[in-house]
């Protein structure tokens, strides 16, 4: 009986011996861990918002299973370990109450942040804070209107659109955010349509077409009669626009004596006015060209039957017209598009066009070139008409 308590002796005492190196560490390792924890950095506020939390744990566990032990230990004080240990525990409740606090408010803390980037210009840095703060907050008005005019600066229209939508009928407006709100709309109405019929009178019908769609969807998101209908207007002139530059180019190959071409680009412009019928004006002189071009057509084509099958009427777009669609429809689902060679090779491709028709085929050939060099990067959405234009003037210069 006496060895049964002396063994029940020995093994309480060695369940509660502790480790007095790893007791007399604990403390200034935790002291060191706590200095590390930041309240100013918003990317850290909830993190270590979570290693407050997990160091009070551990104080508590520190406090309770090791301090009643420290009689083993005689190079450890017993009251001032015990007073170290309150010490550290009242800062880690504050550090908790205030992290608590800043959690719920991380998202102004970053939009604050990003207005101190703005003003010293870094818009980069700015948007990237701009969108952390909606992260934590989807809904956060003020930062939600910085941001959108950022884009409208930087020309992003449709992703404007978007946040207009979401400030109109989800975010919570208060009287100025209403007032700056409704002022933003009417200069993003107004510079689009100025910039959409400046494009038009300078025969850029493809640029102006998409200004007058981006003016088209906004104006759907706004309320019934706050747009007028001149972006309909518009709409309707670039599409003629575009309408009219293929019978253009059909017009100036003509005068080349290179009916291919004529012919081909006879074809866009018909496929495209079946397309668009109620978007486009028709024009006497553009009528009569038509006219004069399809009765040559027609002539030609009536001597024998063989020459009849190589042409290709308006309905029978040719199987290679169709790849260069389908394959255009297949990239914007598939590639990740490089803005800036998207937009030099949009450039280039309208310079060619505008070679064609100024009769200036050899610069237009070597545009198409660039432009065809372009599309190698497999970065950019192609369009038909570069290869259907570097087609027919390869052949041309072989």
């Amino acid at each position: 009986m006496t060895l049964f308590i002396a063994i029940c002796f020995l093994i309480t005492h060695a369940q509660n011996d502790i480790d007095c190196q790893k007791a007399g560490q604990f403390l200034p390792n935790l002291e060191h861990k706590i200095c590390k924890i930041s309240i100013d950095d918003p990317e850290l506020i909830s993190l270590h918002y979570l290693f407050v939390e997990d160091m009070e744990s551990e104080l508590a566990h520190f406090r309770q299973k090791t301090i009643p032990e420290l009689h083993h230990c005689p190079e450890m004080d017993f009251y001032q370990t015990l007073r170290q240990c309150d010490t550290l525990e009242n800062q880690l409740t504050l550090l908790h109450d205030t992290l608590q606090i800043l959690r719920q408010k991380v998202d102004k803390i970053f939009y604050h942040k990003a207005l101190e980037e703005l003003y010293h210009h870094d818009t980069t840095l700015c948007m990237y804070l701009l969108d952390r703060s909606i992260q934590f907050n989807r809904l956060h008005t003020d930062a939600l209107i910085l941001k959108m005019k950022l884009l409208f600066a930087q020309k992003e229209y449709d992703e404007c659109i978007s946040l207009i939508h979401l400030l109109y009928n989800e975010a919570p407006l208060d009287s100025e955010n209403e007032h700056e709100l409704s002022d933003f709309t009417a200069i993003f109405y107004d510079k689009l349509f100025s910039l959409g019929d400046s494009l038009v009178k300078i025969e850029h019908a493809t640029e102006a077409l998409s200004i007058f769609e981006t003016l088209e969807t906004f104006c759907q998101d706004m309320p019934t009669n706050y747009c007028n209908d001149d972006y309909y207007y518009g709409i309707i002139r670039s599409k003629t626009g575009v309408y009219e530059s293929y019978l253009t180019i059909a017009k100036v190959a003509w005068e080349k004596h290179n009916d291919e071409i004529a012919y081909k680009f006879l074809d866009y412009a018909e496929q495209y006015l079946a397309e668009n019928k109620d978007n486009v004006t028709l024009h006497e002189n553009f009528v009569l060209f038509k006219q004069k071009l399809t009765e040559q057509r027609t002539k030609k084509a009536e001597p024998s039957e063989e020459p009849q099958q190589n042409l290709k009427t308006p309905a029978q777009p040719s199987h290679s017209e169709k790849t260069y669609s389908s394959d255009n429809k297949d990239d914007k689902n598939k590639i990740n598009i490089d803005k800036k060679k998207q937009e030099e090779y949009n450039k280039l491709l309208k310079e060619a066009i505008q070679c064609c028709k100024n009769n200036k085929f050899d610069e237009a050939w070597d545009k198409l070139k660039r432009a065809k060099s372009l599309e190698n990067c497999h970065c950019i959405t192609p369009d038909f008409r570069v290869q259907v234009l570097y087609d027919e003037l390869h052949q041309y210069y072989q």
